[in-house]
């Protein structure tokens, strides 16, 4: 049975968004090994005051349990996480961002980062169902007649980052049968001074969607190549956006204001065009 893979949506690069080229870059080997799975320590980034190091994991299973009797024995799954763990900011206590990187990526901030990882990665779960898995070496390809592959994947990575403000993306990827997969992405603004993650109340002025939705219905009328597939009319002020200098991305998820093959959709607003929306607090942070 042919299975259509997940449709991988890539980020849109902003300024800002790589670290500077001086910083300092080292690899790690080291794991923290639990049940059948470890966690790496992909690579460590030291850029002034800021320590962030990718934690990868990583696991490909048989699965022994769930409704796939038309597939029995052939039903297979690949399941991966890779985080950008937020080590040090300056001399700040970056405990509520770490406690959020964990919910948003996990969906709940229970424990450290390599049990969280080793937790998401060793007890698959798909469309809410935990199946019995046993650990395979090798996947078949989901071409295989008869076979079926079940995906899960999560990344999380910085987007952009100042003394003040930190901004995550989480993109969630996965295909648990059907004619494709889904994938989605889920931001986290984190105010670095006050320690504390943003909500569109501590962003946004109560009151001002409807001056926020007509900002970002501007940028698609003004990028109509760009923003073809878009339904304008449905770009609403959603919660789910991040921050950078000089801009604030609004991040649509396919279905949400275009169909499913034109992907994730992202429409970034000057500041500048949304001035009078913002709280005095988010101005300071986006200068």
């Amino acid at each position: 049975m042919k299975i259509i893979k997940s449709v991988l949506i890539a980020l849109v690069g902003v300024a800002g968004v790589a670290f500077m080229a001086s910083c300092n870059n080292s690899k790690s080997s080291t794991a923290a090994n639990a049940d059948s799975t470890s966690v790496a320590a992909d690579s460590t980034v030291k850029c002034d005051n800021f320590v962030f190091t990718t934690k990868t994991a990583a696991g490909n299973f048989k699965v022994n349990s769930g409704n796939f009797d038309f597939a029995k024995g052939k039903v297979f799954a690949k399941v991966s996480a890779s985080i950008e763990w937020p080590e040090k900011i300056g001399n700040n206590d970056i405990t509520a961002l770490q406690n959020a990187v964990l919910k948003t990526a996990f969906g709940k901030a229970n424990g450290t980062i390599d049990a969280c990882l080793n937790n998401f990665v060793n007890n698959p779960v798909f469309d809410g169902q935990t199946y019995k898995v046993e650990k395979a070496e090798n996947v078949p390809s989901p071409d295989t007649e008869g076979v079926m592959v079940l995906t899960n994947d999560v990344k999380g990575k910085v987007v952009a980052k100042s003394d003040l403000l930190v901004a995550f993306t989480f993109v969630t990827s996965s295909y648990t049968g059907g004619a494709h997969g889904m994938t989605g992405t889920t931001c986290l603004n984190y105010d670095v001074k006050a320690n504390k993650v943003l909500g569109f109340n501590d962003v946004f002025v109560n009151g001002q969607d409807a001056k926020i939705a007509k900002a970002i219905k501007a940028v698609i009328a003004a990028n109509k190549g760009k923003y073809a597939a878009v339904s304008a009319d449905k770009a609403t002020a959603t919660h789910n956006f991040y921050l950078s200098k000089g801009t604030v991305t609004f991040v649509y998820p396919p279905f949400e204001i275009a169909p499913f093959s034109a992907g994730q959709i992202e429409v970034p607003v000057a500041v500048a065009d949304i001035a009078d929306a913002l709280t005095p607090a988010a101005k300071a942070l986006l200068k």
